[in-house]
């Protein structure tokens, strides 16, 4: 049983860490590291079937000043639209922003729009 993916970007580089264990928490492949872009990577996993009883999102700051907060919503929707398709019914999206520019409000907001996209609760 597939229970985690975590993706995580770091910087430039790309860094997707599969956590695979079963539900009793018996590490099956643990800290497999896959050298490619996550804005690839999920709409594969996706083409491939691939579900998860969690997934965990944690990328970098999509922006750097308030002026790119439009572009930081974009980038915040589609990988959280991805990931929510990676998810089983049932399931759990984890999901962070470090973006100090992206408030809550908005946060929240765009995790609602991504989650209406992918018609998950």
């Amino acid at each position: 049983m597939r229970a985690f993916l975590y993706a995580r970007k770091r910087m430039v580089n790309t860094l997707v860490k599969l956590i695979v264990s079963d539900m009793d928490g018996t590490l099956v492949d643990d800290d497999k590291n896959i050298d490619t872009e996550i804005f690839e990577l999920l709409p594969k996993l996706e083409e491939a079937g691939e579900q998860y009883d969690i997934v965990i999102l944690d990328p970098p700051a999509f922006t750097k000043s308030r002026q790119a907060t439009k572009g930081a919503v974009k980038g915040y929707r589609e990988i959280n639209l991805r990931g929510m398709r990676l998810v089983k019914d049932g399931g759990f999206l984890v999901t962070c922003s470090c973006s100090h520019f992206m408030e809550q409000e908005l946060f929240a907001k765009t995790i609602k729009e991504a989650a209406r996209s992918a018609h998950k609760r």
